[in-house]
C-alpha cells in the first residue's frame, strides 16, 4: 500500500484536524475566564471621575527660557482628565491621575501654533500619612507650528497633600525648562 492512502490513518488525521480547533478554542477561552476570573478577584474597590475642561494658558519669554526674547503665546484647547482611585483592603488609596489636553495658540510673532499637554500622575498613601499622597509623574507640553516651537517635559517624585494643600516635585529627568521645582510653578509648562 502506498503512503498516505490507508484509509484507517487517513481518517484519524482527518479527526484530528476537525478536533483540533475546537480544543484549541476551548482551551483559549477557560484561560481568559481564568485571567478575567482572577484579576477581578484582585482588583480592588474604585472610583473613576472623567472632567472634559477648556484651558487658556499665556507664556512670556520673561518666565520661559525656551521662547525667544520679547515673545508671548497665548492658547486654548480643551483638557480630558481621567482619574481612578483604588481603595484597598487596608483601606488606603491608590490614585491614577492622566490628563491629555491640545489646542490652538497665537504667538505675538505673529505666528499660529498647536499644542499638546500630557501629564499621568501615580500615586498612593499610606496608614501612616493618609493625608499625604506620594509618587512619580510624567509630565510633557509641546508647542509646534512656528519659529517659537518648543518641547518640555519632566518625570518627577511628588507628594500631594490636598488636606494641607501642599504639593512638591523632586525632577528624577527634564528636558527643556518645564517647571520651577523650587516654587511649584510652571515655566514654558503653562498647564
Amino acid at each position: 500500500m502506498a503512503e498516505g492512502t490507508n484509509p484507517v490513518i487517513d481518517r484519524a488525521a482527518r479527526d484530528r484536524r476537525r478536533i483540533r480547533p475546537r480544543w484549541v478554542a476551548l482551551a483559549a477561552f477557560g484561560a481568559m475566564t481564568v485571567i478575567v476570573t482572577t484579576s477581578a478577584a484582585a482588583t480592588p474597590v474604585g472610583e473613576r471621575e472623567v472632567v472634559v475642561d477648556q484651558v487658556t494658558w499665556t507664556v512670556k519669554s520673561e518666565t520661559c527660557s525656551q521662547l525667544p526674547d520679547g515673545v508671548t503665546i497665548e492658547g486654548t484647547g480643551t483638557r480630558h482628565t481621567d482619574v481612578i482611585t483604588r481603595t484597598r483592603r487596608d483601606g488606603t488609596k491608590a490614585v491614577t491621575a492622566d490628563q491629555v489636553a491640545i489646542g490652538t495658540a497665537k504667538g505675538s510673532d505673529g505666528h499660529d501654533y498647536q499644542w499638546k499637554y500630557l501629564n499621568t500622575a501615580k500615586t498612593s498613601n499610606s496608614e501612616a500619612d493618609p493625608d499625604s499622597y506620594v509618587g512619580v509623574m510624567n509630565d510633557s507640553f509641546e508647542l509646534t507650528g512656528g519659529p517659537a516651537a518648543y518641547l518640555n517635559g519632566f518625570e518627577a517624585d511628588v507628594v500631594d497633600n490636598p488636606t494641607a494643600g501642599t504639593f512638591t516635585a523632586d525632577p528624577i529627568d527634564v528636558v527643556g525648562d518645564p517647571f520651577d521645582f523650587e516654587n511649584s510653578s510652571g515655566r514654558c509648562d503653562p498647564i
